[in-house]
């Protein structure tokens, strides 16, 4: 793998370039490649002054919109320790509102586990990762970055 840091601005694309490498996209939702290949990215360097990844899931109160589970990289922008802004790389999954996925709902953190490795294999551990992931089928996979 090539150690140079890629630019904040370039995250998305490399994302995506790597998305559509492993076959996956909006049309095509496989939550299997696409959790390996945030894994993988999560290994590429970033010229970000920080950053940090999270796994969140959760269906809002409003019975119209779906279950969600997103995988996060989070970019903190600022120059010699000073911090500017943030932004954050969403992966985020829309599931179909199901009886079982209504009381699924956390916001975990990579920060504090040593190894990233550490953190995914908590995360996969996770009844909110699981159920989605092996009971439920994705509806759409959608990848953007914003500004927070």
């Amino acid at each position: 793998m090539n150690s140079e840091r890629i630019a904040v601005n370039d995250a998305e694309g490399r994302f995506k370039e790597m998305m559509a490498r492993a076959g996956v996209g909006r049309t095509r939702p496989d939550i299997h490649t696409l959790w390996a290949t945030f894994k993988a990215f999560a290994h590429v360097p970033i010229a970000a002054a920080n950053d940090d990844l999270l796994f969140q899931c959760g269906a809002p109160l409003d019975d119209s919109k779906p279950f969600t589970l997103s995988f996060v990289r989070q970019f903190v922008i600022g120059e010699d320790d000073a911090y500017d802004y943030m932004e954050q790389l969403f992966c985020q999954v829309e599931y179909q509102r199901h009886a079982e996925l209504e009381t699924l709902h956390t916001a975990r953190w990579a920060a504090g586990f040593i190894t990233l490795d550490a953190y995914f294999t908590h995360v996969e551990g996770l009844p909110e990762f699981q159920i989605p992931v092996f009971r439920h089928t994705p509806r759409t996979i959608e990848i953007f970055q914003d500004v927070i």
